[in-house]
């Protein structure tokens, strides 16, 4: 099976000397991530994203955005700055994830490597940067940003609730510097 790929399976049972069922489906699967996009936002949602040195400006009142082109490189060990730019006027949980080990899940308790609430200032930014663990494997990585006004308080990489903006990104994480700096 390939990534991010729909397929289409018929089943049928073999019953033996040559018998068979019927056969059943199709049944649908996608092999990616789950999907992620909330119903609807409030205000504008986020209107900007900041990760490392680059700046992702949103297409406008969405709530969902497609960050994963290009890559950002982070490093392992050091703080990455993530800036997350709302226009909602209302408090947004905001949970982030990096799936390191590429399994298309994103896992809250392994993976999950910020959550935090913006404040209802309109517009507000909310500080959510986070630290690549020293040791990750050096490598391109999807990340997903999940914010909602309640649907997050619960980290949910596949929430598809009311009042939310789902952002994805691709990171490339590098080895940590030759001398890390204090914490």
């Amino acid at each position: 099976l390939s990534a991010f790929t729909n397929y289409e399976v018929y089943l049928r049972a073999d019953c033996g000397s040559g018998d068979f069922s019927s056969w059943t489906g199709p049944v649908n699967f996608y092999t990616g991530y789950c999907e992620s996009i909330p119903s609807s936002n409030d205000g504008q949602g986020i209107t900007q994203i900041v990760l490392a040195s680059s700046t992702f400006t949103s297409g406008g009142d969405l709530t969902y955005e497609d960050f994963t082109s290009p890559s950002v490189d982070v490093s392992q060990a050091v703080e990455t700055n993530l800036q997350i730019t709302f226009a909602a006027g209302y408090t947004y949980d905001a949970n982030v994830w990096i799936d390191f080990n590429n399994d298309l899940v994103y896992d809250s308790t392994t993976e999950l490597l910020f959550s935090g609430q913006s404040t209802n200032a309109n517009p507000t930014t909310l500080n959510a940067s986070f630290t690549v663990p020293n040791g990750t494997a050096n490598g391109v990585y999807n990340m997903r940003i999940g914010t909602a006004w309640l649907g997050q308080s619960t980290p949910d990489p596949c929430y598809n609730g009311s009042y939310g903006v789902t952002a994805d990104m691709t990171v490339n994480v590098t080895a940590p510097p030759s001398c890390v700096p204090p914490t």
